[in-house]
């Protein structure tokens, strides 16, 4: 069976063809110029506030280095504005909800903790968020509430290096609360994981 030829497009059908099209092929380009030029702007802008808030977080503490005292959540506070929408706004939140503690203001650091949980549910600082509520309810007295709060911890971030310390967080609370028998529970279980660590390290 013969083959048919395959057709050929003439120089003066591409014309022709361009000639009829052309408003919805200027229509195209445009589309695509004007996206182009969006996302060079929001590269450039979020390129600029990454800079910024970088900038800004690196200047206060090159200003407080020398000083005896560290920035305190005022500081802090006060670089929100210039960091909103770059990575180092979590890293000026978290540090914001540790001065409010470090300052024995254990009720608005543990509302400035929760608020950073809400603000950053991605960050990899986020262990340090659920840690300080826990470490504010303890330090406000309320243990009921920061045993469950070291236990959420320990359960849902097993791979930080907090955990260590919300188990030891536990395990204080319950001997507070006159339960030896869990306390001791999980000091053995903090023992046999640091003796297994010890182990493997010399395998």
């Amino acid at each position: 069976m013969d083959q048919q030829p395959t057709p050929r497009i003439s120089f003066d059908e591409i014309v022709l063809w361009i000639d009829t099209n052309k408003k919805a092929l200027l229509a195209g380009v445009v589309a695509i110029g004007l996206v182009g030029l969006a996302y060079v702007i929001y590269t450039a802008s979020a390129e600029g506030r990454e800079h910024r808030g970088t900038a800004a977080l690196f200047d206060l503490q090159a200003r407080t280095s020398g000083n005896t005292n560290e920035p305190t959540a005022a500081d802090y506070h006060g670089l929100i504005g210039k960091t909103q929408g770059s990575g180092a706004a979590q890293h000026v939140a978290i540090r914001e909800a540790a001065a409010l503690f470090t300052a024995g203001k254990h009720s608005e650091a543990q509302q400035a903790y929760e608020a950073f949980a809400r603000d950053f549910p991605n960050s990899p600082l986020l262990p340090e968020a659920y840690f300080g509520v826990a470490a504010s309810l303890e330090a406000g007295g309320k243990n009921a509430e920061s045993l469950a709060k070291y236990q959420e911890v320990a359960t849902r971030f097993p791979q930080s290096g907090l955990t260590t310390r919300a188990k030891l967080g536990q395990a204080r609370l319950h001997e507070a609360q006159g339960d030896q028998q869990q306390a001791f529970r999980i000091y053995q279980e903090l023992t046999s994981q640091t003796s297994g660590a010890s182990q493997f390290g010399q395998a």
